[in-house]
């Protein structure tokens, strides 16, 4: 029989016909929401906002602006009014995640301290709290419950990895995880070309104790001739497994590229397990690579889906898990300056299903997702935050911070389009 998704997008449900939704099976025209140009936009794990939407975008400016876009769902086309978390040459914007009403991201500030900031909804001001000084490198961020995590990756102790927990709306947090690399070169970190850091946490778990926690990283085993990438799950503080999902060549610049971009997801199984669903540039290849572990660390993949977009300059991949009990995942990456992105449904059951994305730049990007399961007739929308390069002619003219959005169909069958938009996913 086919499986049916069940998704949906809060905006969808709540706006009802305040906003003009796009039609089903088609991206919206791109929209530009702020003029200024991205470094780096926030992967986002929040609920459904209801009729704002909560984006962390860092500004490229002669000194770099962190910020939070309040997107405005209710008005067609959105409209967005930012908010300022902090002015600083800040780098490595972990995801957007909430806890009840609070909105927040981990970063590293230009001290090199780790900091998680963000705002309470409807968001009038921000806060810019510390997580721990130090020399960190990179950082991600992610929810489960009523908790928030954070992983960084530091400059001592081989390139080390930790996790902390915060049990009070990251006023205070404390470590929950260390990472001791396996392979003697350490970590292998972004600055010098390395993968950057990626933090998932089982999002549905109520106990800190026992919560699925899973770091991908990569390494630089002696005599660095590889690397290997690793994925390491713990439940709680427990190693549940580390292994090596894939490995590449060192980037013989010594410096982040289009090639450090990667992401995970932690999807349904169908049957009340994990999967860990990863995605990442691979410079050996010059491939972007999706990867399946399942939740006894046993490895489906690498697979390659499309070149790494042409060009030297940094972009970001964008993965999300779909719904309960479908194990797929939505992907989008750019594949060339104003091209159209590509757009692709994964899982290691059935492959992959590709369409063409909106048109954008090769630069930061951010896809998000929402299912509701509210009991009535369900739809879902997909959201894409990405950079529109000044220097290229956008769609309406403009350029910089900009988004685009696609309604998803009620069924993962086909049924409102007739068997034409995707492939059957077959269950028993």
């Amino acid at each position: 029989m086919n499986r049916a998704r069940t998704a949906l997008f809060g905006a969808a449900l709540l706006l009802g016909s305040a906003a003009r939704l796009p039609a089903l099976g088609n991206w919206t025209p791109v929209v530009t929401l702020d003029s200024r140009i991205p470094l780096e936009i926030a992967p986002s794990r929040q609920i459904p906002p209801g009729d704002t939407y909560y984006q962390p975008v860092l500004f490229d400016l002669a000194t770099n602006s962190l910020e939070i876009v309040r997107v405005d769902l209710t008005v067609d086309p959105p409209t967005a009014s930012p908010i300022v978390v902090t002015v600083a040459n800040v780098f490595a914007l972990g995801a957007a995640v909430q806890i009840a009403d609070r909105i927040g991201f981990s970063f590293v500030d230009n001290l090199f301290d780790l900091r998680f900031g963000g705002c309470d909804e409807p968001c009038a001001s921000t806060f810019n709290n510390l997580v721990n000084a130090g020399t960190w490198l990179d950082s991600f961020s992610a929810a489960s419950g009523d908790d928030l995590y954070v992983g960084a990756v530091d400059n001592a102790a081989n390139n080390g990895a930790t996790i902390w927990r915060s049990t009070d709306n990251g006023a205070t947090w404390t470590v929950l995880n260390t990472l001791v690399p396996p392979d003697s070169g350490g970590i292998y970190e972004n600055f010098d070309g390395g993968k950057r850091l990626n933090l998932t946490v089982d999002p549905t778990a109520t106990n800190p104790a026992t919560t699925r926690n899973c770091l991908l990283y990569e390494t630089l085993p002696s005599p660095f001739t590889a690397t290997n990438i690793h994925l390491n799950c713990r439940d709680g503080a427990t190693n549940d497994f580390d292994v090596v999902v894939g490995n590449d060549i060192p980037n013989a610049g010594g410096t982040f590229d289009r090639y450090i971009g990667d992401v995970c997801a932690i999807a349904d199984d169908g049957s009340g397990g994990f999967n860990n669903v990863c995605l990442y540039s691979d410079r050996q290849t010059g491939q972007v690579r999706i990867v399946h572990v399942d939740d006894s660390g046993g490895v489906t993949g690498p697979v390659d889906l499309a070149p790494v977009p042409a060009g030297t300059e940094f972009f970001e991949l964008a993965l999300t898990k779909l719904s309960p009990g479908y194990p797929g995942v939505r992907i989008l990456f750019p594949s060339g300056p104003g091209t159209p992105a590509n757009d692709v449904e994964w899982s290691a059951e059935a492959g992959d299903f590709s369409r063409q994305g909106p048109p954008v730049d090769v630069g930061p990007v951010a896809e998000n997702f929402w299912y509701y399961d509210s009991g009535d007739v369900l739809n879902g929308l997909l959201i894409i935050f990405a950079k529109w390069s000044l220097l290229v002619e956008a769609p309406d003219g403009g350029g910089g911070l900009v988004m685009s959005m696609y309604r998803l169909p009620i069924f993962e069958d086909g049924f409102e389009t007739n068997n034409a938009l995707r492939w059957d996913f077959q269950a028993p």
